[in-house]
């Protein structure tokens, strides 16, 4: 169901969502590589391979301006925009589920894991690969979470933007005294252009609205994207929750009396492909050299963004995983602020049915909407 106004949620949301799913989601390219030719994924019109996309919203109309995404010029962005897709719709519909507590009692995902290789609902593909999608859930089912309701996939100059920032809280004890600290950053060159706190309690297996922002979008802007923070603090000071949302500035399009929302730049990705390509290199922490059958062992990943933008979708992944062979992320399709540094925890598993006991060596790669593609190799030893 995706983001719908506050007013027609009581009529989209029911007792119990069964098998909610947003839409098909395509896998990372190195994984849909193993069982696909790359001529075969694009371009989209009279694809005959059309079971392998069946049902993704940009493959249901390849050669139409959609009004948010855009058109892909490439696979790379095909897959890039099936997936943004996704996070948005998946964050969109579980935060709608959970502020209507209690009218809507529970919310059954569909589905965890493919069966098969494919384009599907699922969160985790054929290969074990967790798609974007994976952790865009994972965040907005984080036990305590504030959210603020998107109300419109795009926004207007001039328009309001005064959503109502709610804790969210499943524990069985009420969370006292908490800090939520909203900030918007604006454009590829994310300037700070608001910020706001409020402080609240929220009691045990509740939901709890603090207030509501007081922004408003820049009337005159050449920009045409922002993001918007919303972090949880406890007494300490300590960010116990974080949640974000990337946003689109538009325009209006009338059709005699029909009025609509179109993007004013080529949906995301026609604003994306005008962006600075900026390099980023991840540090890797504690990395074993040795991963013997039937253990795992902890690592970490961690970036820092020294340009003076910021980092969008930033994603990490091992692109050659062998059968039996897993790599487990604690976040991952992250943004970085200029100037921010992030470490992601990581494992990397070898099981028993990798059939792996000599030299193993892994791509480690990452990309984002507006970085050049950074690779590392990666050397184990699994002899026992």
């Amino acid at each position: 169901m995706g983001i719908v106004g506050k007013e027609n949620r009581n009529l989209r949301y029911g007792r119990f969502c069964s098998e909610a799913g947003y839409q098909q989601s395509w896998p990372p390219k190195s994984d849909m590589l193993k069982f696909l030719e790359e001529d075969q994924l694009f371009p989209l019109a009279d694809n005959i391979y059309w079971l392998s996309i069946h049902n993704a919203m940009v493959a249901s109309i390849p050669d139409v301006q959609h009004p948010v995404y855009g058109v892909p010029q490439n696979v790379d962005e095909l897959i890039r925009i099936e997936m943004l897709h996704n996070v948005i719709g998946w964050q969109a519909q579980l935060e709608n589920t959970r502020l209507e507590r209690f009218k809507v009692s529970g919310c059954l995902f569909w589905a965890l894991n493919d069966l098969w290789p494919t384009t599907s609902w699922s969160m985790i593909n054929w290969y074990g690969t967790c798609k974007n999608h994976y952790y865009a859930f994972k965040k907005a089912a984080a036990p305590l979470q504030a959210i603020a309701s998107q109300q419109h996939q795009i926004l207007l100059p001039g328009e309001a933007y005064d959503l109502e920032v709610c804790l969210v809280n499943d524990f069985l004890t009420e969370q006292k005294d908490l800090q939520v600290v909203a900030s918007i950053y604006l454009g590829e060159k994310a300037n700070k252009v608001y910020r706001k706190e409020f402080v609240g309690s929220v009691g045990p297996n509740a939901v709890d609205c603090l207030g509501r922002l007081d922004w408003a979008i820049p009337q005159n802007t050449n920009e045409h994207n922002f993001i918007l923070i919303l972090e949880v603090k406890n007494q300490l000071g300590e960010i116990v929750a974080k949640n974000e949302y990337v946003c689109q500035i538009g325009e209006v399009k009338k059709d005699g009396d029909t009025i609509e929302r179109v993007s004013a730049s080529d949906g995301f990705f026609g604003e994306y492909r005008l962006w600075e390509k900026n390099v980023i290199q991840p540090k890797l922490l504690n990395l074993p050299s040795t991963l013997p059958a039937g253990t795992e062992k902890a690592f970490e990943i961690q970036y820092t963004n020294n340009t003076t933008n910021i980092i969008m979708g930033l994603e990490t992944l091992i692109t050659n995983l062998p059968k039996g062979v897993r790599l487990y992320l604690d976040d991952n399709y992250i943004h970085l602020l200029p100037g921010q540094q992030r470490t992601i925890k990581a494992s990397l598993q070898n099981t028993t049915r990798s059939n792996i006991n000599d030299q193993l060596s892994l791509k480690l790669q990452s990309d984002a909407l507006n970085i050049e593609l950074a690779t590392q190799t990666i050397h184990l030893d699994c002899s026992n």
